[in-house]
């Protein structure tokens, strides 16, 4: 398994391998298959089924957002799915590329409340947004080309999206998070802003995930160290930066 996605009603699971999406009931018993068909690889001449996938997430109505990595796209299952459900694609044109269409090695999705969809374009090192129904992204962040400036990503491979538009994004080969503030030509370090892969407490090597709870912590999957991060952050009036971490 490579994501999860907890709702009021259960717990959705990726499980990459098996090439499906499992809801698992709280307590634990009887996981149904809701996406994809069990040990059933898919290509692109079907919606039903998907190829490697490494990002899922449940939007406020239900459906299900798989980031299907091994053919470059997004497929989206309407609520209440089940094995075998044909899916829409609604992002990626089903190769690897650079345009306003293309992914290459499209990893986590988030979706806000106007359903639109922003993915971690990995390998394209930018994260793109798709409106409602578009057929073509625009970057949100970063500059299509790898690099460590603050207007620049290496490789992300997570975002989530804050009621004001701000994205925080999982910068993984620069060891940091950085905050991007709608329209803004570059984004700020809240976390690992050294950039240097290490294991104190101010530092991350190679994070993965990302995800607030209700208070407004940041946990941060800190996937080369073994461990998950917690960052209790401080957001008042203009001011960003982070108070404390632990393991």
């Amino acid at each position: 398994p490579s994501d999860t996605f907890v709702t009021s009603d259960g717990i959705y699971v990726l499980d990459t391998k098996n090439y499906r999406v499992q809801k698992w009931l709280k307590n634990g018993i009887n996981a149904t298959i809701v996406a994809g068909i069990t040990g059933t690889p898919g290509g692109t001449s079907s919606n039903t089924t998907f190829s490697t996938s490494y990002g899922l997430f449940i939007d406020q109505f239900g459906s299900i957002y798989v980031s299907d990595q091994g053919n470059c796209r997004i497929l989206r299952f309407p609520p209440n799915s089940v094995s075998g459900t044909i899916g829409d694609w609604i992002a990626g044109t089903g190769v690897s590329g650079y345009g306003w269409q293309g992914f290459a090695s499209p990893t986590g999705i988030f979706v806000d409340s106007n359903q639109a969809v922003y993915v971690a374009d990995t390998s394209n090192h930018r994260i793109q947004k798709y409106n409602f129904g578009a057929c073509y992204g625009m970057t949100v962040a970063g500059t299509g080309y790898a690099g460590n400036s603050l207007n620049q990503l290496q490789n992300p491979t997570s975002v989530v999206v804050d009621s004001d538009g701000c994205l925080y994004i999982s910068d993984q080969n620069n060891h940091r998070i950085l905050r991007w503030a709608p329209e803004a030509c570059a984004g700020e370090c809240i976390a690992g802003c050294s950039m240097t892969p290490g294991t104190r407490p101010d530092q991350l090597n190679h994070p993965s995930d990302i995800a607030f709870d209700s208070q407004g912590s940041l946990y941060v999957s800190d996937t080369w160290n073994n461990r998950v991060q917690k960052f209790a952050i401080l957001n008042g009036t203009g001011a960003y930066k982070i108070l404390e971490s632990s393991t």
